[in-house]
């Protein structure tokens, strides 16, 4: 009886580039801020994928999470009113999607009184 093994050369998955950012720079106390996250694999927008955001205030504790999946246009959006803090958030976009290596970016805005 004889064995034979097929060594296959898989090519490496290709990298998501995610992309997130908020509607203002700078918000008021309590006032809503709108994350947009765009996710792609050159040269195309992907739908489907999964988003997992989290906006850390000043202090460095997370104020939200949000979950999502990108539309036909490889786009989610998340809403939330930070908590009173001031100073400088960031929120951070992770993305995943079979197939292609998790990918994702940061951003930052400002709360003010």
């Amino acid at each position: 009886m004889a064995l034979s093994i097929a060594v296959v050369d898989a090519a490496p998955a290709q990298q998501l580039v995610v992309a997130v950012w908020t509607d203002e720079l700078m918000f008021q106390r309590r006032e809503t801020v709108q994350v947009h996250v765009e996710v792609g694999a050159f040269p195309d927008m992907l739908p489907g994928a999964s988003v997992h955001v989290e906006a850390v205030d000043p202090r460095g504790r997370i104020r939200f999470r949000g979950d999502g999946i990108t539309d036909r246009n490889g786009e989610v959006s998340f809403r939330f009113r930070p908590s009173p803090r001031t100073g400088e958030w960031t929120v951070t976009a992770t993305a995943s999607l079979a197939g292609y290596e998790d990918g994702s970016d940061a951003t930052t805005f400002d709360v003010v009184r």
